[in-house]
């Protein structure tokens, strides 16, 4: 029996579009760093169930800075396509 093959696109867009999902709902209360920190745990979370091995090339900063989807930090299963990634919660 063929497995059936994941689209990698289209599950980075699941990513950006549950951070925009949870972003939305912070922004319309004029809430900007709340919003922007619910994104990116949002977005971290559903990058974590991809399969591929990824490190973050360009994030929302540093560890220091920014707990999650910083600059080294690695994103995915840790199994399948081997990439670098750039993103940020709010743009995408």
């Amino acid at each position: 029996m063929e497995q059936t093959q994941r689209n990698i696109g289209m599950e980075l867009v699941r990513a950006t579009e549950a951070a925009a999902t949870i972003a939305a709902q912070h922004l319309d209360r004029g809430e900007l760093d709340t919003s922007n920190a619910a994104a990116a745990n949002e977005m971290k979370a559903v990058l974590q169930t991809i399969e591929m091995d990824a490190v973050v090339a360009i994030g929302e900063g540093t560890s220091k800075e920014f707990p999650v989807l910083f600059q080294g930090d690695s994103a995915g299963t840790g199994k399948g396509l081997k990439a670098d990634i750039v993103l940020d919660a709010i743009e995408g």
